[in-house]
């Protein structure tokens, strides 16, 4: 039996065989040098097949991301679920731990970048964002809600209020992007870093006046301790 036949009885495994290998292509060969017959003659299916499933190679690289964002947020439910952290921590370890991932990740990161800040992809910058959207924004929402039970956020509405720093936050995509691969590239080039902290340090207090708290009170973007990822020790905080 061919694997043709095989994915007939059984479309899911079919889908996520094909996810799998794209994923794996696209890391090896970069996202630009894969095909979609490349990755059909991998799997040695019809091309109808993958068109069964995906509507494009764009289509297909945003299914990716959205998996790989469920299992970050799976990565980073412990945060949010902690009964022992108040919602200062939580929110600064939620944006760490999602910063210090994307690090860990960079290779893919920065071919997803190439595609999703494409003028000709905005249909799918904005598909992908809304359904980033739909898993970052209840844990946002949880954490907000308990600041406001602490008294250290003070907002009108938890659900708008973490919809409004999330589309901030997307709407800064690029920004940040950048200078993180300028880092990831050349750990040593201080210069960048310095630019990132203090990008780190507006961002932080945009977010602190939105959330009602005090100045001072968050400290997002640490990249002290992101880029220990980097270096594999403390990093240079001049």
């Amino acid at each position: 039996m061919n694997n043709d036949a095989v994915s007939k009885k059984n479309p899911q495994s079919t889908k996520e065989r094909i996810l799998e290998t794209a994923n794996t292509l696209f890391f090896t060969k970069s996202y630009e040098n894969t095909s979609i017959q490349m990755i059909i003659d991998t799997l040695g299916i019809a091309k109808g097949t993958f068109y069964h499933h995906f509507s494009s190679k764009a289509e297909l690289l945003s299914e990716i991301g959205y998996q790989r964002g469920k299992h970050l947020v799976g990565i980073t439910r412990n945060i949010i679920d902690s009964q022992n952290k108040n919602a200062v921590q939580k929110f600064e370890e939620l944006f760490n731990t999602l910063g210090s991932l994307k690090i860990e990740q960079m290779p893919y990161l920065e071919d997803l970048a190439k595609v999703f800040y494409n003028d000709k992809n905005v249909y799918l910058r904005e598909k992908l964002t809304e359904r980033s959207q739909e898993l970052v924004q209840p844990m946002m929402v949880s954490i907000i809600e308990q600041g406001e039970e602490e008294g250290v956020f003070h907002t009108y509405d938890s659900e708008f209020t973490a919809k409004v720093i999330f589309s901030f936050i997307a709407s800064l995509g690029k920004e940040i992007v950048s200078p993180f691969l300028r880092v990831f590239k050349n750990p040593e080039d201080h210069q960048a870093l310095t630019e990132l902290k203090e990008f780190g340090a507006k961002i932080n207090n945009l977010i602190e006046r939105i959330l009602g708290a005090e100045e001072g009170t968050l400290n997002l973007y640490n990249f002290d301790i992101i880029f220990q990822h980097l270096t594999g020790g403390e990093h240079d905080q001049t």
